[in-house]
Parts: C-alpha cells; sequence; structure tokens
C-alpha cells in the first residue's frame, strides 16, 4: 500500500503571520532591469506597481539617484511606449510629497516638459499629473514656471482630449496661487482666454476649475487686462452663469470677481457694466440682496449701490 505524503505547512501560514517582502531589493533589481532594452518594458510596470503598492516606504538616497538617472536616459530614448511608461510611472512618484524637491534638482523637468508638444495622450497625460503634483508645492510652482511649461501648455488644447484640457486648466489654476509673478507668466503664455472658454463647460467640473483659476486671476489684473478678460473674452457675462450656485462660497467668490473687473475698468466702466447687464446679471446681483448670507448680501448691495443704481 502506498503511503500518502504529509504535507508540511511553513510556519508563517499556520501563524498567520505574513512573509515581509523585501522591497528596497525589489527596487533594487527591477531598476538594473531599466537597464536592458530586453527587460526594460517589464521592469517599467513591475516598478510603477511596487511603487503604487508601497506609498510610504522609503527607498534609498543612492537607489532614488540611480533611479532618476535611468529615468532621464529613458526619457530621452525614441520608443513611444518606453516614454509612455516612463511617465505613467513617474507620475505615480510624484505623488508623494517628500520626491518633489528631488525632482526639482534634477534634470527631469527640462526633459518632461517638451513632452507636452506629443500628440500621444498616454504620454501627455503623465505628464500633466507631475506638473499638477509638484505644483502642490510653492517651491514646485516657480520651478514649473521656470521650466518653460506655460509655452507649452497650450499645444495640449490642440488634443481632442477633454482630459487633458481639463488637467491643463487645474495646473493653471495651482499656477496662478503662486502671486502676481505666476499670473504675469500665465497672460505671457497667452492662456487666459483658454481658461475664459471652460467657463461654459458642459461638465460641472471643469467649470468649477476654470472659475477658481479666472478668479484667481482677475484679483491682481490691471486695468489693461481686466478689459481684455471682461469685454474681449466674454468673461462679465460668463461670471454672471456661477450668481445662481448653490455653493455661497462660489457666488461670493464670483460677486468678488465682478466687482474687481467693475473697479479696474476705467472709462469703459459703462461697457462692462451693460455685458452684465444684457446677460441678466444685474437681476440676480439685485435678488442676491436678500440673500441669507451676509457676505453675499454685502458684495450684491455693493454692487447694485456703485455700478447699476
Amino acid at each position: 500500500m502506498d503511503r500518502v505524503k504529509t504535507l508540511v505547512t511553513p510556519s508563517a501560514a499556520k501563524t498567520g503571520t505574513p512573509i515581509k517582502e523585501d522591497i528596497a531589493g525589489v527596487f533594487k533589481r527591477l531598476l538594473g532591469g531599466l537597464g536592458d532594452s530586453k527587460t526594460v518594458k517589464f521592469a517599467l510596470s513591475e516598478l510603477t506597481s511596487l511603487i503604487r503598492k508601497n506609498t510610504n516606504f522609503d527607498y534609498s538616497d543612492k537607489d532614488i539617484k540611480t533611479f532618476f538617472t535611468t529615468m532621464e536616459k529613458l526619457l530621452q530614448g525614441n520608443e513611444k511606449t518606453i516614454i509612455a511608461s516612463a511617465t505613467s510611472l513617474l507620475s505615480h512618484f510624484t505623488e508623494k510629497a517628500t520626491f518633489v524637491p528631488l525632482i526639482v534638482k534634477t534634470n527631469m523637468l527640462k526633459l518632461l516638459v517638451p513632452l507636452l508638444d506629443r500628440k500621444e495622450e498616454a504620454i501627455v497625460n503623465p505628464v500633466l499629473d507631475i506638473l499638477n503634483s509638484i505644483s502642490n508645492h510653492d517651491e514646485g510652482i516657480q520651478a514649473v514656471i521656470d521650466s518653460g511649461a506655460l509655452k507649452h501648455i497650450k499645444n495640449v488644447f490642440n488634443i481632442d482630449d477633454e482630459d487633458s484640457q481639463v488637467s491643463c486648466i487645474s495646473l493653471i489654476t495651482k499656477i496662478s496661487h503662486g502671486g502676481n509673478s505666476a499670473i504675469k507668466a500665465i497672460f505671457k503664455a497667452n492662456l487666459v482666454h483658454f481658461i475664459a472658454n471652460f467657463l461654459d463647460s458642459s461638465d460641472r467640473g471643469s467649470r468649477i476649475v476654470a472659475l477658481s483659476a479666472i478668479c484667481n486671476i482677475i484679483s491682481v489684473a490691471n486695468e489693461k487686462q481686466s478689459l481684455e478678460i471682461a469685454l474681449d473674452m466674454g468673461v462679465a457675462c460668463d461670471l454672471c452663469n456661477f450668481l445662481s450656485n448653490d455653493d455661497g462660497e462660489i457666488v461670493a467668490e464670483t460677486l468678488e470677481s465682478l466687482t474687481h473687473l467693475l473697479q479696474n475698468s476705467g472709462s469703459r466702466v459703462k461697457e462692462v457694466a451693460e455685458s452684465i447687464q444684457g446677460c441678466g446679471g444685474v437681476d440676480i446681483i439685485n435678488d442676491l440682496q436678500k440673500d441669507d448670507d451676509e457676505t453675499i448680501k454685502e458684495k450684491s448691495k455693493h454692487l447694485m449701490t456703485k455700478y447699476f443704481s
């Protein structure tokens, strides 16, 4: 009679103790795979998975330096699929705030920014994600401006992909928080009208992101810029569509922006006022004087008294 072989259960399985993965070792091994044309695609895929699963792991400075050096080489290559995978990997990498200063100090931005001129969404979108992550930080905003990214962003609006365009609007919004110099850079790159075009987007999320950006810009715009925004771009009228929003903060922000536009209109203030009146904005502002929110009530009363009485 044959004996039945007894299977021995590993002690880890008996106790339920997980087998600890050598994350640092796996990371280092996969880095080696990036240098071989036969394994680079697999290594990029595995590294992306590793980083996504271990967001809080601290990689050694030496390994990080090797990682960035290798990624720079890959970004300078010609194979689209590898560039797409590399930018995707970096987009996950930059989600961790501690890596942002490291990227700013390398040549990575200089290599990434020109990729915005590409037509492949698989390349452009991860680059935008990276720039958005970096722009969540003050030093990142200036680094993105210094990299010349604003000159390339307008090319993305030529791509027939709304997600890419919304990501651009989000990026410009973050950059607009960088103060006067940042907003001057946005004007210089001729990006304001792209934002204005999204104020009447069919997607509510896109409209709100565009509103945030345009309001930041209006808050520091000079007379010439204010008139261009209000009349040439039709923003004075577009803003009136947000006055009926259920969110009180959005209504208050819109009233503030309309006030700024009128205050900075100089001798053409009557034209701006007529634009607001022509699209029904004055009727809404008049009704807002009865709003329960004291801030909205005060701002709307000021507008009616000074410009529409």
